[in-house]
């Protein structure tokens, strides 16, 4: 069976990553760390139903795969974000 190809991506283009953590104002100082002054928007999407994990949809431009990557790692290496999708 035949690996599926990669879908083929222009850069820049806008990109969204759903992140989870705990607590609201600890996700928002780190997206804000993380991108600096980048452009983007974080909107709050869900909790859970103990209301123990917060979901966010984070929209930004990328300008490259290897930015979108890079910014895919740092999220997910940060304490404060659980998970990143």
């Amino acid at each position: 069976m035949s690996e599926p190809e990669q879908p083929v991506i222009e850069y820049p283009c806008p990109w969204s990553y759903r992140l989870i953590g705990r607590q609201a104002l600890e996700v928002r100082a780190a997206v804000a760390t993380i991108l600096g002054l980048k452009r983007y928007v974080l909107n709050n999407a869900n909790t859970s139903s103990g209301g123990k994990y917060r979901s966010f949809e984070l929209a930004l431009i990328v300008d490259s795969e290897t930015e979108r990557l890079s910014l895919f790692a740092r999220l997910a290496d940060h304490a404060d974000i659980i998970f990143v999708l």
